[in-house]
């Protein structure tokens, strides 16, 4: 009987037969899962097959090919779960990143670094990484969620939902009816035209909810009628 360990940095992960390992994969949206890696991580995996020495030598010449997937794991915001993507997603690295969207729905991802970001002619989830970053949606109603730092939102056209993350956030939502959320930081809301929410958050924040009738829960409101 032939047996598979794998190990990820000399801890075991799966052990168990070979044959049992083709019934646990047989499944290509399956697999056996391995850790998720923080940017700029590593890790080492070892594929250790063994046999029982009274087997002889059947197995002799023989060789066991494993097929690796290697991607970006993602955890979507409530606001994404729903869109459904008609593009391939985009990317970026740890460095400065000019990041812009096509015409279909896109999930356009930054990491680390000040980001310069636009969403293209549907709606689209952005989710912007640790930095100070510049996001606009473009067209379509889309969902923004951005990471710690001192970032510059707008919604752009279409019925947006916008949430800032921990910083000094400066949010426009743009044209439509759009909800934008504050975090940790103090941050500046503007709801530009349509019928807005506007909730600051945590800290002292101002809401300017500008055109048509809006809902403002801030420190200083302006032209919040509700």
């Amino acid at each position: 009987v032939l047996l598979l360990e794998i190990k990820e940095n000399g801890v075991s992960l799966y052990l168990n037969s070979l044959s049992q390992f083709f019934l646990d994969t047989v499944n290509p949206d399956t697999g056996i899962p391995f850790s998720t890696l923080a940017s700029g991580a590593s890790a080492t995996y070892e594929f250790i097959v063994t046999f029982d020495p009274d087997a002889g030598d059947q197995f002799q010449d023989q060789s066991v090919v494993f097929d690796l997937k290697i991607g970006i794991f993602v955890e979507l915001p409530e606001a994404c779960q729903n869109i459904q993507f008609t593009h391939p997603p985009i990317f970026g690295t740890q460095n400065r990143d000019r990041l812009h969207g096509g015409n279909g729905r896109q999930l356009i991802v930054s990491f680390e670094g000040n980001d310069v970001i636009s969403g293209g002619n549907a709606g689209d989830c952005i989710l912007s990484g640790p930095g100070n970053d510049k996001v606009s949606g473009g067209n379509g109603p889309d969902a923004i969620d951005s990471g710690p730092g001192d970032d510059q939102i707008t919604g752009g056209n279409g019925n947006d939902i916008v949430m800032a993350g921990p910083g000094a956030d400066r949010i426009e939502g743009g044209n439509g009816h759009d909800q934008v959320f504050g975090q940790e930081g103090n941050d500046i809301l503007k709801g530009g035209n349509g019928n807005d929410t506007l909730d600051g958050g945590p800290d002292t924040d101002s809401a300017d909810g500008q055109l048509g009738t809006d809902t403002c829960d801030a420190e200083t409101e302006i032209r919040c009628e509700l």
